[in-house]
């Protein structure tokens, strides 16, 4: 499991006032996953997974200062599960190169929506200040390619992404080796 502690260090201007917050949120992440390699042929590797992870996250609360805009912003927990289920496959193309594709389904279970519960310093009846809620369901894609530069050193450059009805995810990863 992964545990981090978060300190939250807010400054924005409305108004023309100069508000600011300081507060905490604590997430733990358990993560697993289940794989069996498979050697298909001497240049291509076939790898089925399945994996999960289970996310809690605990927001404190917090008062914006510095003016009359200023928020005031409720505690708030979730609690996230994801499931993965695909497969890997490395082809090696050249004694010092392997390309890389990975294609999967993930499933989020549990909280998506990304509300906040906030009202005003000033006075206000509470309000929800919405993000955009993550897909249940998303096809995911890794493409990518690893190259052993020379005896000790290797690149491996990679692209992830996430394809779901309503959201999109880009990324990228890079990665250099040295073995000795």
């Amino acid at each position: 499991g992964v545990y981090t502690r978060h300190g939250i260090d807010s400054r924005r201007t409305a108004l023309g006032e100069r508000l600011k917050a300081d507060y905490g949120a604590n997430v733990f992440q358990v993560v697993g996953e289940a794989a069996w390699r498979i050697q298909a042929t001497d240049a291509l590797m076939v790898e089925p997974f399945a994996g999960g992870s289970w996310t809690m996250g605990y927001t404190g609360g917090f008062s914006e200062s510095g003016g009359v805009a200023g928020l005031r912003g409720h505690s708030q927990a979730s609690h996230t599960g994801v499931s993965t289920v695909g497969v890997r496959m490395d082809a090696r193309v050249h004694e010092n190169a392997v390309l890389k594709l990975d294609l999967g389904w993930e499933h989020v279970y549990g909280d998506i929506d990304t509300a906040s519960r906030m009202m005003f310093l000033a006075g206000s009846d509470d309000f929800l200040v919405r993000g955009t809620p993550a897909d249940r369901d998303a096809a995911v894609v890794g493409v990518g390619a690893e190259v052993r530069l020379d005896d000790t050193w290797g690149l491996t450059v990679m692209y992830d992404g996430a394809y779901g009805a309503h959201t999109t995810s880009h990324g990228g990863r890079a990665r250099m080796t040295y073995r000795w």
